[in-house]
Formats: C-alpha cells, structure tokens, sequence
C-alpha cells in the first residue's frame, strides 16, 4: 500500500511602508513556497504466509496424494504454523502470569484485612 502526503506552506513576507509629506505608497511583496512531502508505506506479506497459500493451493488443485506426501505436506504445514503456535503459547503464559499476580493481590489483601482486623480489636 502506498500513501502519499502533499504538505503546502504558505509564507507572506515583506511588506514595506514608505511614507512621505503628500504621497503614502504601500508595497506588499508575497512569497508563496510550496513544499510536496511524499510518505510511502510498504505493507509487505510475509513468507511463511505465502508459503501456507501454496500449500493450500496444492492441496485444492492437484488430485488427491499418496499417503507418504500427504503425511509430509501435513508436517511441513505444522512446521509453518510453529511460529503462531509458539505466539498463541507465549500470550497463554502473559495471561496465566496475568492471573497470578491478581491472584497475590487478593491474597496480599485479605491478609492485610485480617492484620488491620486483628491489630484494631485485639
């Protein structure tokens, strides 16, 4: 995807007062600078996406494999999902750590309650 972006900046300058007796003359001079800023933006496919599309391709075009290519495809297939499985396990982990800490604020909590509750009775 390409994005560009056209800045224009205007700029007034100059402007001179001669004043005399009889006669005032006012000269205003404007200088225009226009400035083009282009950004471009290169969203780019990755590889392991473009090589599960082929996969998928083969699969929906060619005839049916033998077992032994089918076995191996699916591997490979397992192999180029390994990186969003390993992504989907850390995010998993972050939520369990997530849950853990909550899980200690609770605790840290109660048991300050019950110390309050004790040191203000007793």
């Amino acid at each position: 995807m390409h994005t560009t972006t056209t800045t224009t900046t205007t700029t007034t300058a100059a402007t001179t007062t001669t004043t005399s007796t009889a006669i005032t003359t006012t000269t205003t001079t404007t200088t225009t600078t226009t400035t083009t800023t282009t950004t471009t933006t290169t969203t780019t496919t990755t590889t392991t996406t473009l090589l599960l599309l082929l996969l998928l391709l083969l699969f929906l075009l060619l005839p049916p494999p033998p077992p032994t290519t089918t076995l191996l495809l699916l591997l490979l297939l397992l192999l180029l999902l390994l990186p969003l499985l390993l992504l989907l396990l850390l995010l998993l982990l972050l939520l369990l750590l997530l849950l853990l800490q909550l899980l200690l604020l609770l605790l840290l909590l109660y048991y300050y309650y019950f110390y309050y509750y004790y040191y203000y009775y007793y």
